[in-house]
C-alpha cells in the first residue's frame, strides 16, 4: 500500500510501520493487563482518537504522544493509525508530552521529572522552574521537589519503583545528599516478628523519617560558633548563607522540613571546618557549661521537708541553715529560758 503526505499539518491514516516512538515521552512503563483490554478495544472500534506525530523523514513520522493507542494498535493488528501531522520543534514536542501526560493519574513521578529536567536542559528557548510551573499549572514547590527526584540514590529509585516507599518518602529522601539518603532509607521500615524465623518489613509513615531526618542530619545553624556570611571556612563551598543546601536559603525544596529552624543539610560540610574553627566551637561549648556550673553553684537547691515528716532527722547543719534563712534560730526554746535564769 502506498500513501503519500501531502500537506505537513494534517490529519491521515498512516501505516503503522512509519512510525517510531518518541526517545522523550515521559511514559516509559505501560501495564500489561490494560494493554490487552485496549487492544481488544481498538480490535473491536479502531482507534477513535488520533495520535499527535511530527515528520523526522520520509516515511518516518515520531509520534508526539499516543504511544499507547500505537502500541495497542500494533497488538491488535492493525495496518494504519489515525494522525495529525504537525510540525513541531524539540521544545514544543517535549511540552506537549509533559501537559498530557499531567492529565493522566497513571504516569510515575520518576517519568514526570524526567520531562521537568529535560525541559531545563534545553538551549533555546530557556526553561525556568516558574515558567514550566506556568506551563503545566503547578505551583514551582510541585516542580522543584519533582526535579530533586531526578537525583534519588539508585537503591531510592528501586525501592520507589517497586512500590516499597511511597511519593512523600521518595520526596523526602530526595531532599538530602546521595550518601545520606541510603542511611535514611534504612529508617523508613521497621522489622516486625511474627512468630516466624523470618522478620517482616514495615513502612513508617513519613512523620517518623520526618523526624529521623530532623535529629540525625540537620544541624541548626543559629547555635553554630562562626559566621554564616564567611566565605573562607570551606573555599569550595562558600558562606553559609549563599548555600543551597542551607534550608532558609532554598525554601522551595525544603518545604515542609525545619521549618522553624536554619539549618544545614550537609553534616560532611559541617565538620570540614578548620582546625582553629574546630577549637572555637569546642572552647563555646565548653563555655557554656562553665556558666551552667557557675549558675547552679551560685543558686543551690534548697532542701525541702514534706509536711508531717520529723525535721530533727535532718542532719543539723542543714537545720541550722534552714532556720537562718527563715529568721529562727536553731536552738531549741528551753535553752533561752535556762539562760535567762543563769544571768539574772
Amino acid at each position: 500500500m502506498t500513501t503519500t503526505v501531502q500537506t505537513q499539518s494534517e490529519y491521515r491514516d498512516l501505516p503503522i510501520d512509519w512510525l517510531v516512538v518518541s526517545p522523550t515521552n515521559p511514559r516509559k512503563t505501560f501495564d500489561e493487563d490494560a494493554m490487552q483490554e485496549l487492544a481488544a478495544s481498538i480490535r473491536e472500534n479502531g482507534v477513535l482518537q488520533p495520535l499527535l506525530v511530527r515528520p523526522r523523514a520520509e516515511r518516518s513520522f515520531e509520534i508526539v504522544f499516543g504511544e499507547r493507542r500505537y502500541r495497542g494498535a500494533a497488538m491488535a493488528e492493525k495496518e494504519t493509525v489515525p494522525v495529525y501531522i504537525r510540525e513541531m520543534t524539540d521544545a514544543q514536542v517535549l511540552e506537549a508530552q509533559l501537559v498530557e501526560n499531567l492529565q493522566r493519574q497513571d504516569v510515575h513521578p520518576l517519568h514526570e521529572a524526567q520531562g521537568f529536567a529535560a525541559l531545563l536542559r534545553l538551549e533555546e528557548p530557556k526553561y525556568s522552574i516558574e515558567l514550566i510551573a506556568a506551563k503545566c499549572g503547578k505551583s514551582a514547590g510541585y516542580v522543584a521537589s519533582r526535579l530533586r527526584l531526578t537525583e534519588l540514590a539508585p537503591a531510592a529509585v528501586e525501592a520507589f519503583t517497586k512500590d516499597e516507599i511511597g511519593l512523600s518518602h521518595a520526596l523526602l529522601l530526595a531532599k538530602l545528599q546521595i550518601g545520606q539518603q541510603e542511611e535514611a532509607l534504612a529508617a523508613c521500615w521497621q522489622e516486625s516478628y511474627t512468630g516466624g524465623s523470618k522478620a517482616k518489613r514495615i513502612l513508617l509513615p513519613v512523620r517518623h523519617l520526618r523526624e529521623w531526618v530532623e535529629h540525625n542530619i540537620l544541624l541548626e545553624l543559629a547555635t553554630a560558633p562562626f559566621s554564616k556570611e564567611d566565605a573562607t571556612l570551606v573555599p569550595e563551598a562558600g558562606s553559609c548563607h549563599d548555600c543551597p543546601k542551607r534550608t532558609g536559603h532554598h525554601t522551595l525544596l525544603f518545604e515542609g522540613i525545619a521549618s522553624q529552624h536554619d539549618s544545614c543539610s550537609d553534616p560532611a560540610c559541617y565538620d570540614r571546618l578548620p582546625a582553629e574553627e574546630h577549637r572555637c566551637r569546642t572552647e563555646y561549648r565548653r563555655g557554656r557549661q562553665r556558666q551552667a556550673a557557675a549558675s547552679a553553684n551560685r543558686f543551690p537547691r534548697r532542701v525541702r521537708v514534706r509536711r508531717g515528716t520529723d525535721r530533727r532527722r535532718r542532719p543539723a547543719g542543714v537545720r541550722a541553715q534552714h532556720l537562718r534563712r527563715s529568721g529562727r534560730s536553731a536552738r531549741p526554746a528551753h535553752w533561752f529560758s535556762c539562760a535567762t535564769e543563769h544571768h539574772a
